[in-house]
């Protein structure tokens, strides 16, 4: 595979440079790291958003005495683009934020979803002015009541929080995408709407600075404000639709992957040998299970003996079976096809230890 399809292992810090992830434990080299925190005066950083989003939520959880320290996620665990699932770490093609690519029964609301709802109701409450301040002129008598150059400082007021903040995603994004000689969407946004910007705020900080054929007669130039409020609006409700339609789905699989377990069991392996088919809330992590053809993979874990393909569509979506030996991970609510191996299980239901 490419550099860019690799899997996102979690191991320890083995760089003096490198920190640990509060929340899964993962090494993480804080000059690079996009995903960062401050609490308490101290700057944590963060492998992806999910963790930055566990960590945010209730930071207390990761250093108070007495509480279960957090779960750290499986080695092999992978995170994919939605828009080009070929990639297997950080999409240097689009720059979206990853997802896990296997589905987490330990369902949170996306924080990504919460932050561009907030930015594109925020972006259209200040947007409706600046158009209706800029439409009034053409459909309205409103240019009688409000001049031409009162109306651009007003709208120049009015976008700047919608450019600078509710924005500012979409320039990052194109930036990186820059950066990285892999020009997009997100290249082609900041480019029209800077381009756009730049020319309205000559325009209405230095309008004489224009030639007359382009002036008004009060002495103001037309300025294009309303046209880049609709761009990053519109941009921010595609991303908000999209987001939501990947937790529509990931939803989905989750409440059928939840289903299945409810009554499910294991065969697990003792010391001796000996197997026994016992519930799924009284496995253990560490705990040798075996799977037979035609089983569906009871937990996330590690193949110890064995080999198999396994069916993974219901989880990641992959069309075809995948092939399995001796040290490759499995998922949890996976189809075993054809062969059998002992699993040992690395990742438990909620409740059990």
């Amino acid at each position: 595979m490419g550099d860019h399809q690799h899997s996102h292992q979690y191991d320890h810090p083995t760089h003096e440079n490198h920190v640990e992830d509060p929340v899964c434990g993962m090494s993480v080299d804080p000059h690079t790291a996009e995903h960062r925190s401050h609490h308490t005066g101290k700057t944590y950083y963060f492998c992806s958003i999910r963790c930055q989003s566990k960590f945010d939520e209730d930071p207390e959880t990761y250093f108070s005495e007495g509480k279960e320290p957090a779960e750290p996620v499986i080695s092999g665990t992978i995170y994919t683009c939605p828009r080009h699932p070929e990639i297997h770490s950080n999409c240097l093609i689009c720059v979206t934020v990853l997802e896990l690519k296997q589905v987490n029964l330990d369902d949170r609301p996306l924080k990504e979803l919460t932050d561009m709802t907030r930015r594109f109701w925020i972006g259209l409450l200040l947007a409706l002015p600046v158009l209706g301040l800029e439409m009034g002129g053409h459909l309205t008598s409103l240019d009688h009541i409000v001049s031409s150059q009162t109306s651009n400082w007003i709208q120049l007021i009015l976008i700047m929080p919608v450019v600078v903040w509710c924005g500012w995603p979409f320039f990052a994004r194109g930036w990186k995408s820059v950066l990285n000689r892999n020009l997009n969407m997100f290249t082609l946004i900041p480019i029209g709407t800077a381009i756009a910007l730049v020319y309205s705020l000559i325009a209405t900080l230095s309008p004489q600075v224009f030639p007359n054929i382009l002036r008004q007669a009060d002495g103001s130039v037309t300025v294009y404000f309303e046209a880049v409020a609709v761009i990053v609006v519109l941009v921010l409700l595609g991303q908000v639709l999209e987001l939501r339609a990947h937790e529509k789905a990931t939803g989905a699989i989750k409440v059928r992957l939840d289903l299945a377990s409810a009554t499910a069991t294991a065969r697990k392996l003792d010391d001796d040998g000996v197997e026994s088919d016992i519930s799924l809330d009284q496995v253990k992590v560490g705990d040798r299970l075996r799977v037979c053809p035609g089983d569906k993979v009871p937990l996330d874990g590690e193949i110890l003996e064995g080999s198999s393909h396994v069916d993974e569509s219901l989880v990641t979506g992959a069309p075809l079976a995948v092939s399995k030996k001796m040290g490759d991970q499995v998922i949890a609510g996976s189809m075993n096809q054809q062969g059998s191996f002992i699993m040992r299980a690395d990742k438990v239901r909620r409740g059990t230890k």
